[in-house]
C-alpha cells in the first residue's frame, strides 16, 4: 500500500539560519518567496514518514508561481532521517535537482516534480520515522541555468511515494 501524501505548507516551515526563503502572502495565500539573484535560498520542514510507506522512493511536487512568464528556475530537494541524527546539526542527503518552467500566465501555479529513489537519496528514511525536508532555489546555477528574473513563490510541497 502506498503512503498517500505528506503535504508541507509554507506556514509550517522551519527557517534556516543562512539565506532563508521569506514567508509572505499574496491575496491572503501564505507562501514562501525564493528571490532571484546569485544567492541560493532555502526552507525546511520536519515531517513524519507514514507507516504505510512501502519503500518505493519519494517524488516531491513543488507547487509554485511567479510573475515572469518566460525563463526558467532550478529547485534542489533533499531529505534527512532524524533517527540517528543529532538535532544540533544537519545531516541532509545530497540534493536532487529539477528545472522549473513558469506558466505562460503571470502567477498561475505550476508543479515541478523531482524524484528521489529509496535509500541514500532520502537518507535511508524509513516508514514511521521522523525526517526533515529541505527545498532550495538554485539561483547560483550550480545544477543548471536559473534565469528567472523574479521570485519563485511556493504555495505547497507534496511528498508522495513513487
Amino acid at each position: 500500500m502506498a503512503m498517500g501524501e505528506v503535504v508541507l505548507l509554507p506556514q509550517a516551515h522551519s527557517p534556516v539560519g543562512t539565506n532563508p526563503a521569506l514567508p509572505g502572502m499574496r491575496n491572503y495565500h501564505p507562501l514562501l518567496s525564493f528571490a532571484a539573484g546569485a544567492t541560493d535560498q532555502e526552507a525546511q520542514w520536519t515531517f513524519y514518514l507514514p507507516a504505510a510507506y512501502a519503500g518505493g522512493g519519494i517524488t516531491v511536487d513543488i507547487i509554485w508561481a511567479t510573475v515572469n512568464t518566460t525563463g526558467g528556475g532550478r529547485w534542489q530537494t533533499s531529505f534527512e532521517a532524524m533517527v540517528a541524527q543529532s538535532v544540533a546539526s544537519d545531516g541532509y542527503a545530497a540534493a536532487n535537482s529539477g528545472a522549473a518552467t513558469p506558466s505562460g500566465t503571470t502567477l498561475i501555479p505550476v508543479v515541478t516534480s523531482i524524484a528521489h529513489t529509496d535509500g541514500a537519496e532520502i537518507d535511508s528514511l524509513a516508514a514511521g520515522q521522523l525526517g526533515r525536508f529541505k527545498l532550495r532555489r538554485d539561483a547560483d546555477d550550480t545544477t543548471g541555468t536559473d534565469d528567472l528574473a523574479t521570485a519563485m513563490e511556493v504555495l505547497a510541497v507534496i511528498l508522495r511515494e513513487t
